[in-house]
């Protein structure tokens, strides 16, 4: 398969579609060019990539609306389309593997969702139920491990996203970093680093990252 294959599989939502439940908007052309740029970029960058953008157009469209009700991104299983919302993809930030607070890399949010279309129904985010508080529980989840792959292929390795919870598009959040060297599940020390969101208000939002391999990549407690 080639990239003049997959671009001819992207549908692009109009008023006239038949698809997406009432979920979307049109995107502006502008946008609708930012997006297939990001996919080519993507496609011609990284061989995962590559490959999840040809399961998702194997076997038809690769339908994209503007995300109508404010949501970041999201897969709608039902007819398997999917939705974004650049502005907020554009605020997106997350703490990365070193525990850096980073600015959302476009070409991330839109090979996350594809990746749940391309590899459906396993394809998951986190799996529904889990403690996230248990000493071993995967806070990553399978579709951030795949998006890390492609990051680490397109050379973004400063956008290895630690966890799947481990960010905020609020645009008023900024970061206070302090190290630690026990982990509250086990006591034992480790190479992690503690960070603080600051938000409005002073209102704060510690988490916990645990150095690449750690077993507690991310605890996230509400201090309020």
């Amino acid at each position: 398969m080639t990239w003049a294959h997959v671009s001819a599989n992207i549908e692009f939502w109009t008023t006239s579609s038949t698809w997406g439940g009432g979920l979307y908007s049109a995107f502006p052309s502008s946008d609708e060019t930012l997006i297939r740029n990001a996919l080519e970029a993507l496609y011609n960058g990284s061989a995962k990539a590559a490959e999840a953008l040809e399961l998702a157009t194997a076997s038809g469209t690769l339908p994209i609306g503007q995300a109508a009700f404010g949501s970041l991104a999201f897969y709608h299983t039902a007819d398997g389309s999917i939705g974004y919302n650049l502005s907020a993809i554009q605020a997106l930030r997350y703490f990365n593997s070193h525990g850096a607070f980073v600015n959302e890399i476009l070409g991330i949010s839109l090979i996350h969702e594809i990746v749940h279309k391309a590899y459906a129904p396993g394809m998951i985010d986190l799996v529904p139920g889990i403690d996230l508080n248990a000493a071993d529980v995967d806070q990553q989840g399978p579709t951030v491990r795949v998006q890390n792959i492609i990051s680490q292929q397109m050379g973004w390795t400063d956008n290895l996203q630690v966890s799947y919870r481990a960010g905020t598009a609020a645009a008023a959040w900024t970061s206070h970093t302090e190290f630690i060297a026990v982990s509250w599940n086990s006591r034992t020390p480790m190479d992690a680093r503690g960070s603080t969101l600051v938000g409005p208000a002073g209102l704060e939002l510690p988490r916990l990252n645990c150095s690449p391999g750690g077993k507690v990549p991310t605890m996230y407690q509400p201090a309020f």
